[in-house]
This record gives structure tokens, sequence and C-alpha cells, in this order.
């Protein structure tokens, strides 16, 4: 019995020895996350983008033009496939985030923010203001979109 109680003692503090801490969610890592994020939208590379959206992710995207509503759900590989075809037509791109707002309960950020995007496609350049509301987890050791909820505005 002695022995068994020092192995169930001893693997419970291997076991808490090993939790990383960085792994917790903190205001700092949500900040340091999203700039991450706005550097790798900021290239419109898929591929770069990828690494911050789990595979499980969830997008609702509200597009406005004019009086025109759309609704789109997307999952992980069809929003990649937008950033790709869009990525394909875009001569010149800039991309700003405001007005980032954090919380954070059980292991779980949520943002809301605003992105202001400006995006010349040939002859024709279109301004975008997109409301964003976004919740993010750990998964796999690493901070990641679980879902994003946009609201996207155009403009000529």
């Amino acid at each position: 019995m002695k022995y068994f109680t020092f192995l169930l003692f001893f693997y419970v503090f291997i076991s808490s020895a090993k939790a990383d801490p960085e792994l917790k969610i903190t205001k700092e890592s949500v900040v340091n996350f999203i700039h991450s994020v706005d550097q790798a939208a900021s290239t419109n590379d898929a591929n770069l983008f990828s690494k911050y959206l789990a595979d499980d992710i969830v997008i609702n995207v509200t597009s406005i033009v004019g009086e025109e509503k759309s609704l789109y759900e997307l999952n992980k590989i069809n929003f990649l496939k937008s950033i790709e075809e869009s990525a394909k037509i875009i001569r010149e791109f800039s991309y700003i985030r405001d007005n980032l707002n954090i919380t954070i309960t059980d292991g779980v950020a949520s943002i809301n923010g605003e992105i202001r995007k400006e995006v010349q496609f040939g002859p024709m350049k279109l301004f975008s203001t997109t409301n964003e509301t976004a919740l993010l987890e750990i998964r796999g050791g690493k901070l990641v979109y679980t879902k994003i909820d946009n609201i996207q505005r155009f403009t000529q």
C-alpha cells in the first residue's frame, strides 16, 4: 500500500510540474494573439492566417452593400478559400483594427472590435467596416479562434 501511495503522489507531483503556465488565457496573451492575427490578415495570406483558426471554427458573416444584406456561414476550409480567391484579384489592401474589448470567462476569451479595410480590385476601390465578435480558446496548446461573427458594411 505504501508503494501505491508513493506512486500516486509521484504521478500527481509530476503531472502538476508539467502543467504549462503559458497555457492560461490572459488579456496580454489575447492582445499578442490579435496582433499576430492582424499582421497575418494584412498580408491576405490564407496559409499564414490558417494557424489562428480552430479546425471546427464557425464563421458567420453578414455582408451589407447598400440596401442588400447577405448572410454566410463558413467553416475553416471555405473561409481560407475565400481569402485565397480574393488575394488573386486584390491590387492593394489595408487593414486596421480599433476599439478592441476583451473579456475572459472560464478559459474562453470573447473579443469585440472594429476592423476597417480598404481594398483595390482593378480600377474599383472598396471600403469596409466590420464589427467583429469572436471567441478564443486554447486548443492543442495554442490560442485559436473558435467562433467569429462579423457584420461587414461596404462602401465605394
